[in-house]
């Protein structure tokens, strides 16, 4: 009985583990113009990095991961920086993530990686 309750008890405590270390997993990639940040907690930055002054107009945005692709449209604050939460289909087994930012005619990709995987 004791041995089957410490069994049952370490179980527990594996997949309590696993699922936090999961929620916790964060990504990150630049560009030549571009640095997105995204956490688990579902909020995404984007700070544009160039030496031009900021995009004034929409900022085009696509986040694509595996099968699912989400598109958006963004402006930036006078620093450059646009903060808001985003929510796509996590997948563990996928550690990459693109997103294609288009602004002023001009298009790049940033590949997330995760962070600590």
């Amino acid at each position: 009985m004791f041995q089957r309750n410490f069994y049952l008890f370490f179980v527990i405590i594996i997949l309590f583990v696993t699922s936090c270390s999961e929620a916790n997993q964060s990504y990150a990639g630049e560009s030549e113009n571009w640095k997105v940040n995204y956490g688990r907690n579902e909020t995404m930055v984007i700070v544009y990095s160039g030496e031009k002054p900021p995009p004034e107009e929409k900022v085009n945005i696509s986040i694509e991961q595996r099968t699912s692709l989400l598109t958006t449209n963004i402006y930036l604050t006078d620093g450059g920086i646009n903060k808001q939460n985003v929510s796509f289909n996590y997948s563990p087994n996928v550690a990459d993530v693109k997103i294609r930012i288009k602004w002023d005619g001009k298009s790049e990709n940033v590949i997330l990686k995760e962070l600590n995987p």
